[in-house]
């Protein structure tokens, strides 16, 4: 699995601090959303057909800002993960 680098992740906090990332993962889970919804049509109504690297490639973005959010704190994102 591919990690952003912690050192990354502390300037990214820094730099755009916390609640800039937290709205930018929101726009990136709702670009995910919308893409997932299209290709999901695509293949049950055989509309415009959409590739799945479109929507993989939103699943990164997302991804990657979730490794964000999970920096603010490593431990209880960890802690509740175990509990899914």
């Amino acid at each position: 699995m591919i990690e952003i680098p912690k050192e990354i992740l502390k300037t990214l906090e820094k730099y755009y601090g916390s609640q800039a990332q937290i709205r930018q993962a929101i726009g990136e889970c709702g670009e995910f959303i919308g893409i997932a919804h299209n290709f999901d049509r695509s293949k049950r109504f055989k509309t415009r057909d959409v590739p799945l690297s479109e929507m993989l490639e939103e699943a990164v973005d997302v991804f990657f800002m979730m490794q964000q959010m999970r920096s603010f704190n490593p431990v209880m994102f960890d802690e509740l993960c175990a509990l899914k």
